[in-house]
């Protein structure tokens, strides 16, 4: 072609056709050109601290706030502090701010944290049927505690490695666990901790871990006491975060075993899965009603008070006198102070099976060991108003009203009335006519209630009314 007929540049060679369009560099040109400058950034963020102040400051109240509230429900949280340090040091690395701000930012934390701990130590739980208070010092030394605590550390990793012979109560030793046992099992806390500080800087999630899960299981290990529990599984929902944390970072790090193929890796995983499901169906039937469960934890367990006691309160609820005598006499052998709920349920069963001579000495060793809480006497001793233990249900009364807790109006009245309807079938209407007027002076609302009983009482010994007849009528005419 002649020269200049071509567009393109001079020596005749034509100009590529242009291509798409480069949004990327647009976007980028568009970014860097919109980036402010150093002094515009500084000057930004503080505007945007400055913006964002009220709504930090919400933030933060609200999680104490909320700390607060998990305390008040579990105060083995207590833990929380240290383990929010442990995150700042892997994986939020902000150990470079300084120890002094790390711990002045969770001062409030540590101080909840304290409160809760003194609160706990200093206030005794609400005594429970068995239990009574929490664990004295002199009941269980600092030395069984101690033995204890190193104990559990491994039987928790093992339970949860292996979820085999889980119990719903796991009874305290005492001092009678063997010296090798301690031994063994302080060796192995010894090992994993040295591991864990050995290999920080290589296995980081490792180290978090194991210390997220001693620390959390730490406040509910046994040292403070309350119950007779050694251990509990439901103690480990916090300390298990940090344990699987630990082993997703371990796991990753190991060889497959003599080099084998990622399948076989993978069915053995799938055998462990449904090994973990087996377990789990397993484990789930044993709560299907109160006596399998308590059967299956005698099994698994031993010299297990509570456990015999609650079986036995099922069996009695059941109708099943004869088995439920026989769990509450195994509790008793292992009773150190023969708690009064014992005898009291014992009694219960033995009156179900006309076996008055054991009745009678159970239903006196109840009177002897309750405590004085004027509902509670006055609950027992309307149980025990049978033809051949009014006598021993007198004294129930007779405790209720001498009670140093005090009586409310409307149970000294009802106190009175059941000891007078007890004196006076076995003392004699004239020994009861006092307590009978300190019943009736002043009518209440269980009036028709007692009207009741005086017409049956009455009617039914018209031997008593003809001998008593001025207390009779005097009787009669509160009623009509």
């Amino acid at each position: 072609d002649p020269p200049g007929l071509c567009p393109g540049p001079a020596g005749g060679q034509a100009e590529p056709p242009p291509g798409p369009p480069n949004h990327f560099k647009k976007l980028k040109t568009i970014l860097l050109g919109l980036r402010p400058k150093p002094r515009q950034a500084a000057l930004n963020k503080a505007v945007f601290h400055d913006k964002q102040r009220p709504t930090l400051s919400t933030l933060a109240l609200g999680s104490w706030v909320s700390y607060a509230a998990s305390l008040a429900c579990k105060p083995g949280w207590v833990s929380l502090p240290i383990l929010l340090l442990l995150l700042d040091l892997w994986p939020l690395r902000r150990t470079h701010l300084g120890w002094r701000r790390l711990l002045w930012e969770k001062g409030p934390f540590f101080l909840l944290a304290a409160a809760a701990a003194l609160l706990t130590l200093i206030t005794t739980v609400n005594p429970s049927e068995l239990h009574g208070d929490r664990i004295s010092w002199e009941l269980l030394p600092l030395g069984a505690r101690l033995a204890n605590l190193v104990v559990v550390y491994p039987q928790y990793l093992l339970k949860t490695l292996l979820p085999y012979d889980l119990a719903a109560f796991y009874p305290h030793p005492q001092d009678t666990l063997p010296t090798a046992t301690v031994l063994l099992s302080a060796l192995a806390l010894l090992g994993l901790t040295g591991s864990a500080l050995i290999l920080w800087r290589r296995l980081p999630l490792w180290g978090v871990g194991w210390f997220w899960f001693v620390v959390a299981l730490l406040p509910v290990s046994g040292l403070a006491q309350a119950g007779t529990q050694a251990m509990a599984d439901r103690f480990t929902y916090l300390p298990h975060i940090g344990l699987f944390l630990a082993l997703a970072g371990v796991l990753p790090t190991w060889e497959r075993p003599l080099g084998s193929p990622a399948r076989v890796t993978a069915a053995l995983a799938g055998v462990g899965m449904v090994l973990f499901s087996i377990l789990c169906w397993q484990q789930v039937g044993y709560w299907r009603d109160s006596g399998t469960l308590w059967r299956h934890t005698l099994r698994v367990t031993e010299n297990n008070l509570l456990v015999h006691y609650l079986l036995g309160k099922h069996l009695l609820d059941q109708g099943e006198h004869e088995a439920a005598v026989e769990q509450f006499a195994a509790a008793l052998k292992l009773a150190p102070r023969a708690p009064f709920a014992i005898h009291y349920k014992l009694a219960r069963a033995l009156l179900a099976l006309n076996r008055l001579p054991e009745a009678r000495v159970a239903i006196t060793e109840v009177l002897a060991g309750a405590p004085d809480e004027p509902p509670l006497l006055l609950e027992m001793g309307q149980r025990f108003m049978t033809t051949q233990t009014v006598d021993l249900a007198n004294g129930f009364f007779e405790k209720a009203l001498r009670s140093p807790s005090g009586l409310t109006p409307m149970q000294q009245a009802r106190a009175h009335f059941l000891l007078a309807i007890g004196l006076a079938s076995v003392d004699g209407l004239p020994a009861a006519m006092s307590h009978f007027r300190a019943a009736i002076s002043e009518p209440g609302p269980e009036k028709p209630q007692q009207c009741a009983i005086l017409n049956a009482m009455l009617n039914g010994n018209p031997a008593t009314v003809a001998a008593h007849p001025a207390q009779a009528a005097e009787l009669r005419a509160y009623c009509f």
